[in-house]
Formats: C-alpha cells, sequence, structure tokens
C-alpha cells in the first residue's frame, strides 16, 4: 500500500525550504509564505529539466 502523507510540503524532496515570515508581517498576510531554494540543483538535473 501506497504511504498517505498529512502535509504537501511532505511530498517535497531535500531542496530547502525558507519562509518568508518578513514579508508576511509587513505586507500584514494571514497566509504562511513558502519559497524553495533550487541554488543545489545539479547540472545534470538542469540538463534534463530544459
Amino acid at each position: 500500500m501506497s504511504k498517505i502523507y498529512n502535509n504537501i510540503a511532505d511530498l517535497i524532496g531535500r531542496t530547502p525550504l525558507l519562509r518568508l515570515s518578513n514579508y508576511e508581517k509587513k505586507n500584514n498576510l494571514k497566509a504562511e509564505i513558502v519559497t524553495k531554494l533550487e541554488y543545489l540543483i545539479l547540472p545534470e538535473v538542469l540538463k534534463t529539466e530544459l
């Protein structure tokens, strides 16, 4: 049986995530804004994505 995930963040690989809490506060947002930092992608992976 496949694993069932409770949170979409659990489906993301090892790419680091950064919470933009300062942006949220500055813009008076009630949502949580998270960005994916893909600066660690290997050149081989970039070739396959192009």
